[in-house]
């Protein structure tokens, strides 16, 4: 003679309330994540020195320009996507170009930063006034 088989009582209600208090886990979790990432990226600027990147920043500028620059002020941000915005250029390339920038910024492609390689993504212009010496005419 065979056993009846077991029957499984399951309590009304504990199986629903367990997926819903590892929802809220998930979801405090997530929140928690969410937060402090925001609460990184507005304080990041604070606690890093951005004297000496303002600086480097320059040089590589007048660098790139091969020529003399010379900058009011210059911003950077790092939230939502890094960039940097250069107030009032003024350039000097002897022989080929002079004149000032209102501003410039420059977004780089943030996966070649993270590997220690500036590459821009974007770079927008506004208010240009320049002088370019042309060859001269004979």
């Amino acid at each position: 003679m065979r056993a009846p088989p077991v029957r499984q009582v399951c309590v009304r209600g504990i199986s629903s309330r367990m997926s819903m208090t590892g929802r809220r886990r998930v979801l405090v979790a997530g929140g928690g994540v969410l937060i402090l990432g925001l609460a990184g990226a507005v304080l990041a600027p604070l606690s890093i020195n951005l004297g000496p990147v303002r600086k480097r920043i320059e040089s590589f500028a007048s660098l790139a320009l091969g020529g003399g620059g010379t900058v009011e002020r210059n911003e950077l941000s790092f939230f939502p996507r890094p960039a940097a915005v250069i107030h009032r250029l003024n350039l000097a390339v002897p022989g080929k170009v002079r004149g000032t920038i209102r501003s410039l910024s420059v977004s780089p492609v943030l996966l070649a930063l993270l590997r220690g390689r500036f590459r821009p993504a974007s770079i927008r212009v506004d208010g240009p006034d320049l002088t370019v010496a042309g060859a001269p005419s004979t």
